[in-house]
């Protein structure tokens, strides 16, 4: 349980510096819309490995139950991107 939960940190630290790599990027500076949907997609899978995959760690919340939910984040995620990416343009 303590292994996979350490995974789990090590994964979502690994998502975390992804996604600080893509905002301190000089190149990249989000300037095309799936840049920007995909750079907020990165924190739904985050939350998702931070929260939902570790209940089925710790708390044995059913598999079906967990990964429906992460399904769910991602989706929203990915529609609050969109949404976002596109009232939001650079300057």
């Amino acid at each position: 349980m303590f292994i996979y939960g350490l995974i789990l940190n090590i994964i979502a630290a690994t998502i975390a510096a992804y996604i600080l790599a893509i905002a301190c990027e000089d190149t990249v500076r989000l300037v095309r819309f799936g840049s920007r949907v995909y750079f907020v997609v990165l924190f739904g899978v985050f939350l998702s490995v931070m929260g939902d995959l570790m209940s089925l760690n710790y708390w044995k919340f059913p598999a079906e139950y967990i990964f429906l939910n992460v399904f769910d984040n991602i989706i929203m995620w990915t529609l609050v991107g969109s949404v976002l990416s596109w009232r939001i343009k650079p300057a």
